[in-house]
């Protein structure tokens, strides 16, 4: 049996999200009933442009919410991941926040390809612009992986899903035994019989790394980051 229960890993992963993106929430017995963005990334950039209200800037903060929903979730904390009917549920939540993180991501993507007059077409190029340091493209990677494994499965995972083991790198231990579906390898032919999942604070690390590096492009970028405001502002747009 894992010595280390879900909460841990749960736990470490939201404190981490608040932390890095300046939310404030409450804990499982805390006071504060919502989550409350007001000093968070998108509120600085909301406040940096004093014209008008931007609309992009809001609904990304309140998405963002369900990030912490999901983080916020208890039921699951005294599940193992070494269980296998405990395993299935905890995959089922895994899969949720990586849908969750998906849309982020695009979302991410696609204010860069706005704020630099990029057509769809140039997506490589933004997701680049988010993994800066590796010869691997770990953005890129993640999204693959959510695509092969979460969304899309007819096209992929169904196609080798002879009821696969899961395997929780969170668990602290991973079978050499495996022919895994995993991040940077998500070939789906019938040699895998195994899905490898990314540890939780993985995750949550590429999600607030992708806001860091946001708020240094507009920090450099301060006429991209003005034009992207007029362009998203709420007299262009729904209020």
């Amino acid at each position: 049996m894992s010595t280390t229960r879900f909460y841990e890993i749960r736990r470490e992963a939201l404190e981490v999200w608040t932390f890095v993106t300046g939310r404030q929430i409450s804990d499982e017995l805390g006071e504060l009933s919502t989550d409350n963005f007001a000093g968070a990334y998108e509120c600085k950039w909301q406040n940096e442009f004093e014209d008008s209200h931007v609309n992009l800037f809001c609904s990304l903060g309140e998405w963002a919410c369900n990030i912490t929903d999901v983080l916020k979730e208890t039921k699951y904390d005294v599940l193992y991941f070494e269980n296998k009917e405990e395993a299935k549920v905890l995959f089922r939540y895994y899969t949720r926040l990586l849908l969750l993180i998906s849309e982020m991501l695009t979302d991410f993507q696609d204010i860069y390809l706005h704020s630099e007059n990029l057509p769809h077409s140039k997506k490589m190029i933004a997701r680049k612009y988010y993994s800066p340091f590796t010869d691997r493209n770990d953005f890129t990677e993640l999204l693959n992986y959510i695509n092969c494994v979460c969304k899309h499965k007819t096209q992929h995972i169904h196609s080798c899903n002879n009821h696969c083991d899961l395997i929780f790198e969170d668990s602290g231990t991973i079978p050499e035994s495996f022919q895994y579906v995993k991040l940077g390898d998500i070939d789906t032919g019938h040699t895998k019989n195994a899905i490898l999942v990314p540890k939780l604070s993985n995750l949550i690390a590429l999600l607030t790394r992708s806001y860091s590096w946001l708020d240094t492009y507009f920090k450099e970028n301060r006429d991209k980051y003005l034009s992207l405001c007029n362009k998203f502002k709420a007299s262009n747009h729904c209020t």
